[in-house]
């Protein structure tokens, strides 16, 4: 029995396999069983992948000099969520700090909010003249 659910709804983050082939690059062949498992899941309860800009593949490992590549981190919602949110944009930041990229998802509903708070990014410190601006201000 599968129960889905009617209302909208989105998730993401790190689903830890590939829905196809071409999401891997390097390394072992991803297990096609596993592929098709992950598949029927997200089919079953009614879920698809958002189309997004920015990086393809959203992770990878240098190991032992050979470069792997891949598609673990996703968003996927579901009709009910596109019907509602016909404005959005999904954003694959090149990784900086982790194997991982960095996913934003943004809803633009016509509203403007104001001025956007200051928010710190942990991988300005690693800039080379971060100090010395910092000492600036």
């Amino acid at each position: 029995m599968v129960i889905v659910a009617q209302q909208a709804w989105v998730a993401g983050g790190d689903f830890n396999l590939v829905r196809s082939v071409d999401e891997s690059n390097g390394g072992n062949l991803p297990d096609n069983g596993g592929i098709g498992e992950f598949n029927d899941c997200v089919h079953t309860v009614g879920l698809m992948d958002l189309p997004h800009e920015g990086c393809h593949f959203t992770w990878c490992r240098n190991w032992k000099k050979q470069s792997i590549i891949r598609v673990l981190d996703r968003v996927v919602c579901n009709t009910e969520w596109l019907q509602q949110m016909k404005n959005y944009t999904v954003h694959v930041h090149p990784a900086i700090e982790s194997d991982h990229c960095s996913i934003d998802v943004k809803v633009h509903n016509g509203i403007e909010s104001g001025p956007k708070p200051f928010k710190y990014q942990f991988f300005w410190k690693k800039h080379e003249g971060f100090m010395d601006i910092i000492k600036e201000v």
